[in-house]
This record gives structure tokens, sequence and C-alpha cells, in this order.
């Protein structure tokens, strides 16, 4: 859940910083937004990485996003499988049973 979360939140400063790009700053723009999908870009990358090692996975899956339907497949494997309940080798386990307790670091 910390993960979708995460996800969500960039993705809502992400189109934020994007309007006003477009709409403020229309001289420099181009370069702005080609800036902003960079960084966005890398966020979620490490982003799923983080949630491939939570799940006791390499990193290294992150590269089958870029195939074709098979990115969609890992997408709803990423989002419906809970996190390890114990360590692994990855670091220490974080698990939270709801929402409100994520939300609330409980």
């Amino acid at each position: 859940m910390q993960y979708f979360l995460l996800s969500i939140i960039l993705t809502v400063i992400f189109y934020a910083f994007y309007a006003l790009a477009v709409f403020t700053l229309y001289k420099i723009s181009g370069l702005f937004i080609l800036l902003l999908i960079i960084l966005f870009f890398i966020s979620q990358i490490s982003l799923v990485i983080r949630r491939f090692h939570d799940i006791n996975q390499s990193g290294y899956y992150t590269f089958l996003f870029l195939i074709p339907i098979v990115n969609i497949v890992f997408s709803l494997i990423l989002l419906f499988k809970k996190g390890d309940l114990s360590d692994n080798q990855y670091g220490p386990a974080f698990y939270k049973s709801s929402l409100y307790d994520t939300l609330l670091n409980k």
C-alpha cells in the first residue's frame, strides 16, 4: 500500500507541475516538461524496484516493463501481491495491515 500511495502522490505532483509549465511558462515549457518527465520516470523506476524488493524479487524484473502485455501482468502482480511479512535479502520487512495504519505510520 505504501508504494501505491507514493505512486499516486508522485503522479499528482507531476501533473500539477505539468499544468504550471503549460499555462505559465510557455516560453521554456518544453525543456521544463522534459525535465519533469525524466524526474518522474526515474522516481517511478525507483519505486517499482523497491516494490520488487518488498516481494523478495530482483529489481532487474523492472526491465520486463518494457515488453508490451507483460508490463500489464507485472503491474497487476505488484499491485495485488502482499509484501513479505518477514525480513528478506533486500532488507527489513515493511508491512502495514490497513490503509489507516499506513497513512498514520502506526
